[in-house]
């Protein structure tokens, strides 16, 4: 979400309990302005009252335990990326886990295609379907893709597991 929806819909899901004079700027990054992320954030903020935003945002920027705290319930910000992960068929899986190689803000489908060892063709026809899904972000600029930052974390750890260390490095 652009920022400033991202901050109206923190303050309406948080209500009398906003303050607006803490890092809600930080906070937002920390959940990638995904809508999601910052549900659940507002719900643990609502859950527990003597925590303040300055205090969860403590708690988040260590990106190998942030999509596992990101967490409210049965919902949870990792358990959704894997449905949407697992979803996908076993190229896409590829291409998706591999974007977390790439470094930048955004990438095109060639640089996609790269890190995936496939076709450029393949590249785009593999964005385009994940884009479709929400687990790429399409860029203003055409012909280029992002991934939210939670969702590069989610990348990273998917490379991590289910690639072999080598190939990784290579």
């Amino acid at each position: 979400m652009p920022a400033a929806e991202a901050a109206a819909m923190l303050a309406r899901v948080l209500g009398p309990r906003w303050t607006g004079e803490e890092d809600v700027d930080g906070l937002l990054a920390l959940c990638g302005y995904l809508p999601l992320a910052i549900r659940i954030a507002a719900a643990r903020l609502l859950s527990r009252p003597e925590m303040g935003i300055d205090d969860l945002c403590e708690q988040l920027p260590d990106e190998r335990r942030r999509l596992k705290r990101l967490t409210a319930g049965d919902i949870t910000v990792h358990g959704v990326l894997t449905s949407s992960y697992e979803a996908l068929d076993a190229g896409d899986r590829k291409v998706f886990r591999r974007l977390a190689l790439l470094r930048g803000f955004d990438f095109c489908p060639e640089a996609a295609a790269r890190v995936a060892e496939i076709s450029r063709e393949e590249a785009q026809e593999a964005l385009d379907r994940m884009a479709d899904r929400s687990v790429v972000r399409p860029e203003s600029e055409p012909g280029r893709y992002s991934l939210h930052s939670l969702a590069r974390l989610f990348a990273a750890d998917r490379l991590a597991a289910d690639e072999d260390p080598e190939t990784v490095r290579a």
